[in-house]
């Protein structure tokens, strides 16, 4: 799975680039060992090769040292030498996998594992052959269904563009399972762009993916980078102005599946978010805000303590002592009086 926005950056240059590269692909148990034991036991000898073949050229490999009991363990810890590793492009023709990971298989059945690339759509399978002596001696395949990622979740576009027009319909290619039920919505932030918007939704869903999340999964996009010197406090208003929008439209989706809601935000997208669920009733069950900008006090006014001392857990050490009237929180106070500041809009 790969998004628009990565697609030539990723593949092209023929391998890993780094950890973050990591989620555009999925492991492959190749199960030979048994396989490779019976043919090394025939009389005659002779070598024997294992190929890769795809009719599409639509695919790249990565063999490499995991074994089914940590195939995944790319995804949450560094694999030695993988994060950079070449990839191999599988072509109708076949592509030879090395002799040192055929031997690692002879060694320990459990190995064996690939890595798989999606670098086109496709729905022709990936096709295995074990080849002695020059001739073909097995073929199995494994059906697969390669499509781009951004038509595995769903997009809800709150900017009106007509690049991206607002949508509800179901794109072709999901994957997800319809015994979890639960519709999981995530907002981005401060100063991201229609484009930029496209790659928050695939990096998110992938990880989701990866991580085994079998939601629905919808990306939102808003405008949070209007005007011409992007001022913050203008796309501010955007995220309130937005949220009753964004409250309908997940209120329509629950209604619809009759499922439960799950609403994740970044930086102001969690001011879009917290105002469509407490100013315009959005029926989200969980809401996870990352790298929030709004203060926890918003939400429950016992998480701030203005005693000088305390340990207000969302504090800097560095602003540790000094008094309360000094706090951004409080900075209002300065002006409340209506004698010494009358009209102060910054009470």
């Amino acid at each position: 799975m790969t998004s628009t926005k990565f697609l030539l950056r990723f593949f092209r240059d023929k391998r890993i680039n780094g950890r973050a590269d990591l989620p555009d692909f999925f492991p492959v148990w190749l199960d030979i060992g048994e396989a490779l034991a019976h043919l090394d036991a025939v009389p005659g000898g002779g070598e024997i090769e294992i190929k890769l073949r795809h009719a599409r050229d639509a695919l790249a490999c990565v063999p490499t040292a995991l074994s089914t009991n940590d195939a995944g363990s790319f995804l949450v810890s560094d694999v030695a030498g993988l994060a950079s590793a070449a990839t191999r492009k599988i072509t109708a023709a076949g592509v030879a996998l090395p002799g040192t990971f055929v031997d690692a298989v002879r060694a320990d059945p459990s190995k064996g594992v690939i890595l798989i690339e999606g670098r086109a759509a496709t729905t022709s399978p990936l096709v295995l052959e074990i080849w002695r002596k020059g001739r073909k001696v097995l073929e199995k395949s494994l059906p697969l269904h390669v499509a781009p990622v951004e038509q595995m979740y769903r997009w809800h576009n709150f900017r009106a563009s007509p690049s991206l027009p607002d949508r509800l319909y179901e794109p072709s290619g999901l994957p997800d399972s319809e015994l979890a039920n639960i519709d999981v919505f995530m907002a981005h932030g401060f100063r991201v762009s229609e484009n930029e918007a496209r790659a928050w939704g695939a990096e998110f869903f992938k990880r989701l993916w990866q991580e085994g999340s079998r939601a629905r999964f919808h990306c939102v996009t808003w405008s949070s980078d209007t005007g011409p010197a992007i001022s913050y406090e203008d796309n501010v208003n955007n995220a309130f102005a937005t949220a009753s929008g964004y409250a309908v439209r997940v209120n329509a989706v629950k209604a619809a599946n009759q499922s439960q809601v799950v609403v994740m935000a970044h930086s102001l997208g969690c001011m879009l978010t917290s105002a469509a669920i407490a100013d315009h009733g959005m029926q989200a069950g969980k809401f996870f805000a990352l790298n929030g900008a709004v203060p926890a006090e918003a939400f429950d006014a016992a998480m701030i303590d203005e005693r000088t001392n305390a340990l207000n857990r969302l504090l800097h050490p560095d602003w540790r002592g000094y008094l309360p009237r000094t706090w951004s929180a409080n900075w209002h106070r300065l002006f409340a009086d209506p004698a010494a500041f009358p009209d102060d809009d910054r009470a």
